[in-house]
């Protein structure tokens, strides 16, 4: 997706709010983005997934973020900004696509 890897390249703490689909599909690449993008958190202070998901899963269905969920989100924020640049640093670090496609043919 396109909107979040310019919001990962910013290095900036974001709130992902994926395009709604019929069936609930959104949610699905919600839920899966969220897995990949925090299962190496390099970080000592272990974050709250499930105040993550909640947030994000509310946000995408426009509905209510209470004040307890933004309080943890906040308490978080320094942990998910590191993870952030970290995520930034990992992408930046990787072959342009043209290069990659290089080396895919090459290969096979």
């Amino acid at each position: 997706e396109d909107s979040w890897l310019r919001a990962i390249w910013a290095g900036k703490p974001f709130i992902w709010q994926p395009y709604f689909q019929t069936e609930n599909t959104h949610l699905l690449k919600l839920n899966a983005f969220l897995a990949l993008f925090y299962q190496e958190i390099g970080i000592s202070k272990p974050l709250s997934m499930q105040n993550l998901q909640a947030l994000h899963t509310a946000w995408a269905n426009n509905q209510a973020i209470s004040a307890q969920m933004w309080q943890q989100y906040l308490q978080d924020l320094p942990q998910i900004k590191a993870q952030t640049i970290l995520q930034s640093q990992y992408l930046a670090n990787q072959p342009d696509l043209a290069t990659q496609l290089v080396n895919f043919c090459n290969i096979n």
